[in-house]
């Protein structure tokens, strides 16, 4: 019954899925980040596969037990030379070699605590998936709206061009200030085209993260179509007061746990093992005699040939002990490069939204009104427009830095703050 509606469910989300993609890709609907992580988590090929390692290692338990196949023997004893068909004894045994218990317990102890560490791996590397799709995600809008600021300062260079163009008609200038606005604009329209490419390889990039199909990989896919600036603030004690919260450092905990009892595990096997034989006899005509036997392994050369076993085990241990160490002192970088990045992020665009924005815009109106009056030369006037193009870029970039930065935090928070609407 369990299994029925188990499979009830899987089918009716498989099925959801299948229609979500086919609205994306007949353009009826905006692919949003949302629709685009629940994709990803579903589909995405190397999430598929950390799952796969889970089972794997869920499969192990089952030869953890120690109890192996037994082995069934016949035996005829006191066969004389002379005459094959007769016989002193024959016997039927039933051979069974099962690990010491405690030794037994150890090695399902150590899947477990193995299991427990890859679900907080899987945990992770669906955080980190669902945070690279956002950021992916934050790219190609990036690169959207470059594309639209690469189409106005087309516009701006094609219209100075065109004044140039006429001061060279009538005289007023020479053929090298039409040279140079002309330079201008042939590298306005290759900036142009190189934002367009940018924008097409993140579309894949995302694709891929998703594990969308290749034939559902249309151009008629749409997406939201601008960054838009929003407060966000976080001190950053309490960020990293998350850092042990974190997936990552748990699984990085269950795994030095897990070699803990690997060590004690390996120390186990200088524990006896047992050998079960229990067999059926006769001295004539029928098994009329039962006989058992108990035997036992003992370390009588003082465990050297399980001296590899013990010290590869406390080796894994000293190295699961390191690696805490190390994903503590990492997640420690990530987030002090995330918070600081965010941070200068949004000083510049506070900064360009209150005083750079209206003051490069008023100053290229002017520059470019002095040059139609002959009051300025051209080499200000690029100048000028070159500052005004650049202060946009460099809005553009920070906004972007600014999502960035917000959705790696997001990776240490317990609830979301970007593309959540």
């Amino acid at each position: 019954m369990k299994f029925l509606i188990l499979f009830f469910f899987t089918n009716l989300y498989l099925f959801s899925q299948t229609y979500e993609s086919e609205e994306i890709i007949g353009g009826k609907q905006i692919l949003t980040t949302k629709i685009a992580t629940e994709i990803a988590v579903a589909q995405n090929t190397q999430l598929k596969r950390q799952l796969e390692l889970i089972r794997q290692k869920k499969a192990e338990k089952y030869s953890a037990y120690g109890i192996y196949t037994p082995s069934l023997t016949f035996t005829q004893e006191g066969i004389p030379a002379e005459n094959i068909s007769q016989f002193a004894e024959k016997r039927w045994t039933i051979s069974q070699d099962i690990d010491f218990p405690y030794t037994s317990f150890l090695r399902i102890k150590n899947i477990d605590e193995q299991l427990d560490a890859m679900q907080n791996e899987y945990e992770w590397k669906k955080k980190e998936l669902i945070a690279e799709v956002k950021k992916t995600y934050a790219r190609i809008v990036y690169f959207v709206e470059l594309i639209r600021l690469r189409d106005e300062i087309k516009d701006i260079t094609q219209k100075l061009y065109e004044i140039v163009k006429t001061k060279v008609e009538i005289g007023q200038i020479s053929q090298l200030d039409l040279l140079n606005a002309e330079l201008a604009k042939l590298e306005a329209e290759n900036d142009h085209n190189d934002a367009i490419r940018n924008f097409m390889m993140s579309r894949y990039d995302l694709f891929y993260l998703m594990g969308l199909e290749p034939d559902q990989q249309q151009y008629t896919i749409s997406f939201l179509d601008s960054l838009q600036y929003f407060e966000f603030n976080i001190p950053q004690h309490d960020i990293l007061m998350n850092l042990e919260k974190t997936y990552d450092y748990q699984s990085a905990i269950k795994y030095e746990k897990s070699n803990s009892t690997l060590v004690n595990q390996a120390w186990s096997t200088l524990l006896p093992s047992l050998n079960i034989n229990f067999y059926k006899q006769n001295y004539s005509d029928g098994f009329k005699y039962s006989g058992i036997e108990i035997g036992l392994k003992l370390p009588l050369w003082f465990g050297l040939d399980r001296q590899t076993d013990i010290q590869q085990a406390e080796s894994k241990l000293r190295e699961s002990q390191i690696n805490l160490y190390e994903t503590r002192l990492r997640i420690k970088r990530q987030i002090e490069h995330s918070w600081h990045s965010f941070d200068i992020s949004r000083d510049i665009i506070i900064n360009y939204k209150n005083n750079i924005s209206d003051k490069s815009q008023q100053l290229l109106k002017l520059t470019t009104e002095s040059y139609q009056l002959g009051q300025t030369d051209l080499y200000n006037l690029l100048n000028v427009q070159k500052t005004y193009i650049n202060s946009k870029i460099r809005y553009l970039d920070a906004l972007f830095d600014y999502y960035k930065q917000i959705i790696d935090l997001e990776k240490y928070l317990d609830n979301e703050i970007v593309f959540t609407k």
